[in-house]
Protein backbone atom coordinates (compact mmCIF):
# COMPACT_ATOMS: atom_id res chain seq x y z
CA UNK A 1 0.00 0.00 0.00
CA UNK A 2 1.26 3.42 -0.87
CA UNK A 3 1.44 6.01 1.88
CA UNK A 4 -0.15 9.37 1.26
CA UNK A 5 0.97 12.09 3.61
CA UNK A 6 -0.99 15.05 4.81
CA UNK A 7 1.44 17.96 4.55
CA UNK A 8 0.89 19.39 8.02
CA UNK A 9 0.82 15.94 9.63
CA UNK A 10 4.05 14.79 8.01
CA UNK A 11 5.74 18.05 8.96
CA UNK A 12 4.63 17.51 12.57
CA UNK A 13 6.30 14.07 12.54
CA UNK A 14 9.53 15.41 11.10
CA UNK A 15 9.78 18.50 13.31
CA UNK A 16 8.95 16.57 16.48
CA UNK A 17 5.65 18.24 17.38
CA UNK A 18 4.11 14.78 16.95
CA UNK A 19 6.05 12.05 18.73
CA UNK A 20 4.98 8.98 16.73
CA UNK A 21 6.20 6.42 19.27
CA UNK A 22 4.54 8.02 22.31
CA UNK A 23 1.64 10.24 21.21
CA UNK A 24 -1.88 8.86 20.97
CA UNK A 25 -2.71 7.89 17.41
CA UNK A 26 -5.79 6.10 16.20
CA UNK A 27 -6.85 4.72 12.85
CA UNK A 28 -10.13 5.17 11.02
CA UNK A 29 -11.50 3.69 7.81
CA UNK A 30 -13.05 5.80 5.10
CA UNK A 31 -15.06 4.58 2.12
CA UNK A 32 -13.99 4.72 -1.52
CA UNK A 33 -15.41 8.25 -1.82
CA UNK A 34 -13.04 9.34 0.94
CA UNK A 35 -10.21 7.58 -0.85
CA UNK A 36 -10.96 9.47 -4.05
CA UNK A 37 -11.25 12.77 -2.15
CA UNK A 38 -7.77 12.59 -0.56
CA UNK A 39 -6.14 16.01 -0.43
CA UNK A 40 -2.63 16.58 0.98
CA UNK A 41 -3.65 20.00 2.26
CA UNK A 42 -6.33 18.60 4.57
CA UNK A 43 -5.28 19.15 8.16
CA UNK A 44 -8.00 17.92 10.49
CA UNK A 45 -10.46 15.10 11.07
CA UNK A 46 -13.35 17.42 10.19
CA UNK A 47 -12.14 17.37 6.57
CA UNK A 48 -12.50 13.56 6.26
CA UNK A 49 -15.21 12.74 8.80
CA UNK A 50 -18.07 12.65 6.27
CA UNK A 51 -16.46 9.64 4.58
CA UNK A 52 -15.65 7.58 7.69
CA UNK A 53 -17.38 4.23 7.95
CA UNK A 54 -20.17 4.31 10.50
CA UNK A 55 -18.70 3.08 13.81
CA UNK A 56 -22.03 1.82 15.08
CA UNK A 57 -22.79 -0.24 11.98
CA UNK A 58 -21.16 -3.24 10.43
CA UNK A 59 -19.05 -4.10 13.49
CA UNK A 60 -16.40 -1.48 12.63
CA UNK A 61 -14.68 0.42 15.41
CA UNK A 62 -11.91 2.98 15.41
CA UNK A 63 -8.71 1.58 16.83
CA UNK A 64 -5.88 2.93 18.94
CA UNK A 65 -2.69 2.18 17.04
CA UNK A 66 -0.30 -0.05 18.98
CA UNK A 67 3.35 -0.98 18.63
CA UNK A 68 4.36 2.44 17.34
CA UNK A 69 8.10 2.89 16.84
CA UNK A 70 10.55 4.96 14.86
CA UNK A 71 13.27 2.61 13.66
CA UNK A 72 16.58 3.32 11.93
CA UNK A 73 17.37 0.84 9.18
CA UNK A 74 21.13 1.39 8.65
CA UNK A 75 21.50 -1.21 5.91
CA UNK A 76 18.77 0.48 3.90
CA UNK A 77 19.70 4.09 4.77
CA UNK A 78 16.21 4.87 5.96
CA UNK A 79 14.06 5.54 8.99
CA UNK A 80 10.70 3.79 9.32
CA UNK A 81 7.63 4.94 11.17
CA UNK A 82 6.15 1.60 12.09
CA UNK A 83 3.24 0.11 14.04
CA UNK A 84 1.52 -3.18 14.70
CA UNK A 85 -1.05 -4.55 12.27
CA UNK A 86 -4.35 -2.71 12.73
CA UNK A 87 -7.49 -4.77 13.32
CA UNK A 88 -10.83 -2.98 13.11
CA UNK A 89 -12.90 -5.76 14.64
CA UNK A 90 -14.14 -9.28 14.08
CA UNK A 91 -17.63 -8.55 12.73
CA UNK A 92 -16.81 -5.85 10.16
CA UNK A 93 -18.73 -5.16 6.97
CA UNK A 94 -17.07 -2.71 4.56
CA UNK A 95 -17.53 -1.66 0.94
CA UNK A 96 -15.84 -3.87 -1.64
CA UNK A 97 -14.66 -0.93 -3.74
CA UNK A 98 -11.69 -0.03 -1.59
CA UNK A 99 -11.25 2.79 0.83
CA UNK A 100 -8.51 4.18 3.01
CA UNK A 101 -7.06 3.84 6.48
CA UNK A 102 -6.25 7.25 7.97
CA UNK A 103 -4.01 7.83 10.97
CA UNK A 104 -5.15 10.66 13.24
CA UNK A 105 -3.40 12.15 16.29
CA UNK A 106 -5.74 12.62 19.24
CA UNK A 107 -6.44 11.92 22.88
CA UNK A 108 -8.75 8.96 22.28
CA UNK A 109 -10.46 6.94 19.58
CA UNK A 110 -13.38 9.37 19.47
CA UNK A 111 -12.12 11.89 16.91
CA UNK A 112 -12.56 15.57 17.54
CA UNK A 113 -13.06 17.94 14.59
CA UNK A 114 -9.67 19.58 15.21
CA UNK A 115 -7.62 16.35 15.55
CA UNK A 116 -4.72 16.46 13.06
CA UNK A 117 -4.42 14.04 10.15
CA UNK A 118 -1.02 12.33 9.80
CA UNK A 119 -1.13 10.02 6.78
CA UNK A 120 -3.26 7.56 4.89
CA UNK A 121 -3.01 4.27 3.03
CA UNK A 122 -5.17 3.28 0.11
CA UNK A 123 -6.79 -0.09 0.63
CA UNK A 124 -6.74 -2.47 -2.32
CA UNK A 125 -9.72 -2.63 -4.62
CA UNK A 126 -11.54 -4.77 -3.72
CA UNK A 127 -11.13 -4.47 0.03
CA UNK A 128 -14.16 -6.08 1.49
CA UNK A 129 -15.37 -7.83 4.57
CA UNK A 130 -18.84 -9.11 5.34
CA UNK A 131 -19.30 -9.85 9.03
CA UNK A 132 -15.65 -10.89 9.28
CA UNK A 133 -12.32 -9.83 10.71
CA UNK A 134 -10.78 -6.86 8.94
CA UNK A 135 -7.08 -6.32 9.63
CA UNK A 136 -4.70 -4.01 7.79
CA UNK A 137 -1.22 -5.53 7.77
CA UNK A 138 1.80 -3.27 8.29
CA UNK A 139 4.74 -5.40 7.13
CA UNK A 140 7.33 -2.73 6.24
CA UNK A 141 6.41 0.42 8.11
CA UNK A 142 3.91 3.11 7.33
CA UNK A 143 6.23 5.90 6.31
CA UNK A 144 9.83 5.42 5.23
CA UNK A 145 12.16 8.41 5.07
CA UNK A 146 15.11 7.47 2.86
CA UNK A 147 18.54 8.88 2.18
CA UNK A 148 19.49 8.27 -1.43
CA UNK A 149 23.22 8.79 -0.72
Amino acid sequence: MATKTYNAGFLSLLNGSTAWASDNVYAILVNSTGQAAFNRTHNTYSQVSANELTPAGGGYSRIDVGGKAVEAQPTANDVRYNCSDVSFGSDVTIDASGGMIIFVKGDNADPQASDPLLFAWDLPDPASSTNGTFTVRVPNGIVVVSDAA
